[in-house]
């Protein structure tokens, strides 16, 4: 079975990184790559994918390409529009960091801070993995939750 991955991401290294876990164990899945919070709509709105590894911090494009900023939480914006949009696919936030602040969201602190506070868009949100510098400890949380999300 092919299934179909968005990946959001705003980092070439972190974004091959994660193609190379598919490519590894789910060699069959279409990952599609996207930088910035507009792409991410844009696919969401129109790709039927059925599942989105989400980083949390990336570039929030307004109405014009001048209008770009880096946000610290841009995944939740992305998350927002999810829920907004009533679109329910099952999403992976695959990150670097471990603490966050934004001026929209405040401060969040640590792993299990984001998963508190992911919680608010229930079933969504299937898991959260802390891309580390082995790869053999993320790919396998990442593994692990995919399975047991029956995806």
């Amino acid at each position: 079975m092919t299934r179909k991955v968005l990946l959001i991401d705003d980092q070439r290294a972190k974004s091959e990184g994660i193609k190379r876990f598919f490519k590894e164990i789910y060699p069959s899945d279409d990952v599609k790559w996207t930088k910035n919070f507009r792409q991410a709509q844009n696919n969401l709105r129109h790709g039927g994918y059925d599942l989105v590894i989400l980083d949390m911090s990336f570039e929030v494009h307004g109405a014009t390409s001048e209008d770009m900023r880096f946000n610290g939480l841009a995944g939740l914006h992305v998350l927002q529009f999810m829920w907004r949009s009533k679109i329910k696919v099952p999403t992976i936030i695959c990150t670097s960091h471990v603490n966050y602040s934004d001026p929209d969201f405040g401060k969040i602190r640590g792993l299990d801070g984001l998963k508190k506070y992911v919680r608010v868009f229930g079933s969504v949100v299937i898991g959260c993995v802390l891309m580390e510098a082995d790869e053999k400890i993320w790919h396998r949380e990442m593994n692990r939750i995919i399975k047991d999300a029956g995806i």
